[in-house]
């Protein structure tokens, strides 16, 4: 907390509002006009709002006030990354530019002025400065709709104001994927490491990295060649204390699979069944060789201690594996949109690849892969001229 000098008769009020999951501080920031006394009565009154934030009137609640009783009403209720989300939207775009506005005040002006100006300018927390990118902001635009939500059910606003806001406007992006030639280059590229078995449950399970970093013995059935995608794994802050299995676990958040439709069984190609019937002998021995210091969480891919695969190390080393196999550069996520589009090369199956990948109907599959199934387009001209020709005769 604090106040900074930004010219004449003008400051900065900063207030401090603890941090967020990921250790950040959550900070509501002021601009106030006047003298430098009033600028401390000012700070003062924020001060008493904060440390009084249970018994602040309706009438008096801000948005940066309501904002922060909303992310503690739904840390418990949504998955780690979805919080992480609102929290980091909520602390880097929200808060400095309509935290100051009485919650009851803030219309729909004040909510296309923001977001007009993040694509225009950008925010004050970007310290790159430009714009930002329409995406970005329409996931903001979510998450105060999504806030402003609860503020009607809790009686503290008549409507959204959201609603009369449209969202800016975002060009469906093709997904990324690569090729069935490219796809096998890398997987050589990391024979015999320790990430080549996860990397490839991703690539031929079409599993997402939460997903099969998570994965437990329990949810495997080697004799019957099939997976089921119970949970997920996220990393978080080794400081962050997180409950698995009736045991505490640092650096990580174990949590359900993303929807109930991600709760699916998934069959595997017998090189991945006989692989993993090989590593399972073969971490059962280095689990005798550590001894006490293994921590069993039943994970099926682990790190020396028995912890899960840091995410982040997986991604930088299927990188280098592209890299150095000298095929185009994707996300690791890509892997799960390659699957799909093996699968589609094979089967034509929509219904098969939104199975697998735990899409409640072929809809998306359809609108994200449709472009790529072989000859679909010529096969529906052909049918249709065996139509034109059936009614001319």
């Amino acid at each position: 907390m604090g106040i900074g000098k930004l010219g004449p008769g003008r400051y900065r009020i900063f207030i401090d509002h603890g941090r967020g999951p990921d250790g950040r501080r959550l900070q509501y920031t002021e601009v106030f006009r006047g003298t430098r006394k009033d600028a401390e009565a000012r700070e003062r009154e924020l001060l008493r709002e904060r440390d009084n934030a249970g018994a602040v009137e309706p009438h008096r609640l801000t948005v940066a006030d309501f904002m922060a009783r909303w992310l503690e009403s739904v840390r418990d209720k949504v998955s780690w990354n979805t919080f992480r989300g609102y929290e980091q939207r909520t602390r880097t775009h929200i808060v400095p530019d309509l935290g100051h506005i009485r919650l009851r005040k803030l219309n729909a002006l004040h909510i296309e002025w923001a977001e007009a100006r993040w694509l225009r300018e950008g925010n004050r927390k970007n310290k790159a400065g430009g714009p930002l990118d329409p995406q970005t902001v329409q996931h903001v635009h979510r998450v105060l709709h999504t806030a402003m939500e609860r503020a009607v059910k809790w009686r503290l606003l008549p409507l959204n104001p959201v609603d009369g806001v449209e969202p800016p406007h975002v060009p469906e992006k093709e997904a990324e994927f690569l090729t069935a030639e490219e796809s096998e280059r890398p997987v050589e590229a990391l024979i015999d490491h320790e990430y080549e078995l996860p990397i490839l449950v991703g690539l031929y399970c079409g599993l997402r990295p939460a997903e099969y970093l998570a994965l437990r013995w329990r949810d495997i059935d080697l004799d019957a060649g099939e997976l089921r995608v119970i949970q997920s794994v996220h990393r978080v802050r080794n400081d962050h204390m997180s409950d698995h299995r009736g045991q505490k676990v640092s650096g990580f958040k174990f949590g359900p699979a993303k929807t109930h439709r991600s709760k699916r069984p998934v069959s595997m190609p017998q090189v991945v069944v006989d692989l993993l019937r090989s590593w399972k002998a073969t971490q059962a021995a280095e689990r005798l060789r550590v001894g006490e210091a293994w921590t069993d969480m039943d994970l099926v891919f682990t790190d020396a201690r028995g912890y899960p695969h840091d995410p982040n190390r997986v991604r930088r080393r299927f990188s280098k594996a592209l890299e150095s196999a000298e095929v185009r550069r994707v996300v690791l996520y890509a892997l799960r949109h390659t699957s799909a589009t093996l699968v589609l090369d094979e089967t034509h199956d929509l219904k098969l690849v939104a199975a697998r990948l735990g899409h409640s109907n072929e809809v998306m599959v359809l609108r994200r892969y449709g472009h790529l199934l072989p000859g679909a387009d010529k096969e529906a001209a052909r049918r249709l001229g065996e139509r034109v020709k059936r009614r001319a005769w």
